[in-house]
């Protein structure tokens, strides 16, 4: 048995186990699976879907073959192979991930998936233009920031970009953005407005963690609002139920606190996108 077989074999089991508790999905997320991409990648696209199956699934049906994807915190590269592969040779991924190992990482990763259509910075997105800090996590590639939250973390300087002045005008289209940055997404989206206003059937991917939020110095409700003032429906992915849930602010500003530290993942469409949702045949309906 090769190598090889033996990460697929191993995955395989992990994607058994994954779906029993709350622990074991929160451990593969933040140590295994960061581990296991570096290793063989197209193992982990193979298994990654175990938990965030349902919105790997959307993610990858919101894209068309030769569009425009956007991946901001890509990692090590997760949704920006998924998207690489789905896209086709005349799609164009623009991944951004400025932690200098895991920029590295990715960078091997796409490499070794042989994936050309991928253009990989090592900026970081927000609403501001030059240079930054980058706050260093000693347990995840995925809890970097941007921001000092007042814990003992090495950091070190990277440059700072808006989406707008890096894309606005140089790419005819976008239809798809994934924002990943521990809170500091607000900051991210104000960076885009043109953008966003140029394209009206974007389809925005956004973790919604009011821990990080706040910490980044944003009122959890403040980016819900941004949102809804950008012309956007707020859908929560739900995992459990393989569902798009309608966002009422206030209850999931009860739901997810900065004291219970929760988080979510909300996809983002314009009315004019709302009857045409990009759910897989085996999902439920969308919840009000």
């Amino acid at each position: 048995m090769s190598k090889l077989d033996v990460y697929r074999a191993g995955a395989k089991l992990l994607r058994t186990r994954l779906h029993k508790s709350a622990a074991a999905r929160r451990l593969w997320g933040v140590v295994v699976r960061p581990a296991l991409l570096r290793v063989c990648p197209d193992t982990l696209l193979g298994v990654y879907r175990s938990d965030e199956r349902f919105e790997a699934n959307l993610f990858v049906r919101c894209i068309r073959t030769g569009g425009t994807i956007v991946d901001i915190g890509a990692n090590v590269g997760l949704y920006t192979l998924l998207a690489a592969r789905a896209l086709g040779n005349t799609g164009k991924v623009f991944a951004f991930e400025p932690a200098p190992q895991t920029f590295a990482y990715l960078k091997r990763n796409v490499r070794a998936s042989r994936q050309a259509n991928c253009v990989i910075s090592a900026q970081a997105l927000s609403n501001v233009t030059g240079p930054g800090r980058l706050y260093l996590s000693r347990i995840s590639s995925g809890d970097h920031r941007i921001y000092s939250s007042g814990e003992q973390r090495d950091c070190v300087d990277i440059e700072m970009t808006r989406l707008d002045d890096c894309l606005y005008g140089k790419t005819p289209r976008i239809d798809v953005i994934k924002i990943d940055i521990q809170g500091a997404e607000l900051a991210a989206v104000e960076g885009m407005s043109r953008l966003l206003a140029a394209n009206r059937d974007l389809k925005l991917f956004t973790e919604f963690w009011p821990y990080g939020l706040k910490q980044f110095g944003t009122q959890p409700r403040s980016y819900l609002a941004l949102l809804r003032s950008l012309g956007f429906l707020l859908y929560r992915i739900d995992e459990d139920e393989a569902a798009l849930c309608e966002v009422n602010d206030d209850d999931i500003l009860r739901t997810y606190t900065p004291e219970n530290k929760l988080y979510t993942n909300l996809l983002a469409v314009r009315p004019q996108c709302g009857g045409n949702l990009p759910l897989p045949a085996s999902a439920s309906a969308v919840k009000s």
